[in-house]
């Protein structure tokens, strides 16, 4: 995020105290930026603060604190520590810590926030606080779009009395949405420069009032909860679908060893296979039948070895959608992933639940939602599951992903099957140590877009697993006792989120530069058979 950040820190004496002590403070501007007056926000253990800054530049200043209320939550979020980025190789580049010195400054971050590590006494005190000072939000913004302006009225309704008018292109400031049926007809609540209802999206469908959809422009964020709410009329998010309670799986690619996966089937939630091992999902599905969720995505399509669509980025992307569908269309009938097999039960079972169809694109702005949408639509009108996005580990930036709601909309709007919507799918490496920003980044992602999406299910299609030089980016030799642990710790993490679907620890078969976990296999069905099936 390009926010303009300040970070401070104060006394260790902090970590006992109720309220910020009174003093002075020095704050140390960032990136040769001057520290502008104006109010900030300070969050530690201890509460929220606002903290008013006086005068300008980097000398000392006295701000004036207050202690304001916060709603303690049932979990405590986790407070990033370090910001890892990791390169295209998986190779992650940590930024540099902060070390405290007696005169309390503060090293930037570029990209994140570092918790700084005080000195003392050899005493074990608690975890010192990060502190951040923020810019106080702006507030979320609408422009007037529709050329002949908009009628402010007392209520969400064409029949409620006309309080007012905006003109277009006037800027209204907005406090809260009103949807009375999703994508189709929204009523946002506005307070200044008149207060009212006005209509957001009408006549089906068409946006007479726009706010910020721009990667860039961080006031996106600012039009989403917790910053807005939302109300339902007749249509509230869907209820999240049940989830199964073992959330383990396995990536398999080719050459993945027939007999020790068949033997591992009974100690899995999910499966993903890619080609050259369709076989483990078809056999996956007549001895387990829908207790065992498959993931299909193609490697080698018609067009060759590809990621992502070609040109990705570039041109109609609506056609690039109908273009990249019916290939892949093509390909997974071709491989007999379309069909359905007689499970244990006697009844049918489709092969594969979900489909991938990219992976680890660059992401692309309005291009790329309008190509999802697209997707979406396609595969819906053939009852057909997607799983969306399948982005690198630490990406993307949270400002873009709050820009594809529309796609998330397309989601919850449009099942994909009875009682079953599209899902997301993430890349995770570096391990559940890699902090909130790596490992957490999923409910970072939740946090941004709100509750209206909590039905949308995540999984986690590529999982990395420890090797034996301790690097868990998917490459060497595999430490099967390292997997063990870190699948156990996975297992209980994920179990317990119940918008976690499944994650799949990459990868099974040989042949490739990747980690081949074949000889682990063998530990699974011993370490966790029988926790999650009775």
């Amino acid at each position: 995020m390009k926010r303009a950040l300040l970070m401070f820190m104060v006394a260790l004496a902090l970590a006992a105290c109720a309220e910020l002590p009174p003093g002075d403070y020095a704050l140390v501007p960032l990136n040769g930026q001057p520290v502008t007056p104006g109010a900030y926000r300070y969050d530690s253990p201890q509460g929220r603060y606002q903290v008013e800054v006086r005068s300008s530049g980097d000398a000392t200043v006295a701000p004036t604190a207050t202690t304001t209320p916060t709603t303690t939550p049932t979990t405590a979020p986790e407070t990033p520590e370090v910001t890892v980025t990791p390169s295209p190789s998986r190779t992650p580049v940590l930024t540099p810590s902060v070390t405290p010195s007696a005169t309390l400054t503060a090293t930037p971050s570029p990209t994140g926030f570092a918790t700084p590590t005080p000195e003392g006494p050899t005493t074990t005190p608690g975890p010192p606080p990060t502190v951040t000072v923020e810019p106080k939000p702006a507030p979320c913004e609408g422009v007037v779009v529709n050329q002949a302006g908009l009628n402010v009225r007392a209520n969400h309704s064409t029949s409620a009395a006309v309080v007012g008018s905006l003109s277009a292109d006037a800027v209204a400031v907005i406090d809260r949405f009103y949807v009375v049926r999703d994508g189709r007809e929204e009523w946002a609540h506005i307070v200044a420069p008149v207060q009212g209802w006005v209509a957001a999206i009408f006549y089906d469908g068409r946006r007479m009032l726009a706010w910020p959809e721009d990667v860039n422009d961080e006031r996106a964020v600012w039009c989403l909860p917790p910053y807005v709410t939302v109300e339902w009329a007749t249509n509230p998010p869907p209820t999240p679908p049940p989830r199964s309670a073992n959330p383990r799986g396995l990536h398999l690619i080719f050459s993945a060893p027939r007999e020790p996966v068949l033997a591992t089937l009974a100690a899995l939630g999910t499966l993903k296979a890619t080609d050259g091992a369709e076989w483990a999902l078809v056999e996956g599905k007549k001895r387990h039948g829908d207790a065992l969720a498959t993931v299909y995505r193609v490697l080698y399509t018609s067009w060759g070895k590809l990621d992502c669509p070609p040109g990705w980025g570039v041109g109609d992307a609506v056609q690039a959608a109908n273009a990249w569908y019916d290939m892949l269309h093509t390909v997974w009938a071709s491989r007999g992933l379309l069909g359905q097999v007689v499970g244990p039960n006697g009844q049918l079972h489709r092969v594969v639940d979900y489909f991938e169809y990219r992976n680890e694109c660059a992401f692309a702005g309005a291009w790329e939602v309008a190509f999802d949408r697209q997707m979406l639509r396609r595969a819906s009108a053939a009852g057909i599951c997607l799983l969306a996005f399948s982005d690198a580990p630490g990406t993307p930036e949270l400002a873009q992903f709050a820009q594809r709601r529309p796609v998330l909309d397309e989601m919850v709007a449009q099942p994909c099957r009875a009682g079953g919507w599209h899902g997301i799918a993430l890349h995770i490496y570096f391990g559940r140590n890699s902090g909130p920003w790596l490992f957490g980044r999923w409910r970072l992602f939740r946090q941004v877009v709100g509750a209206k999406y909590d039905a949308l299910a995540y999984w986690f299609t590529e999982y990395g697993v420890p090797n034996v030089d301790g690097q868990l980016e998917g490459r060497g030799t595999p430490d099967c006792g390292a997997i063990r642990d870190e699948l156990a710790a996975a297992d209980t993490i994920f179990r317990d989120d119940a918008g976690v679907a499944g994650y799949h620890a990459y990868s099974v078969g040989g042949g490739t530069e990747w980690l081949d976990l074949s000889p682990c296999l063998p530990l699974m069905p011993s370490t966790h058979t029988g926790q999650y099936h009775s």
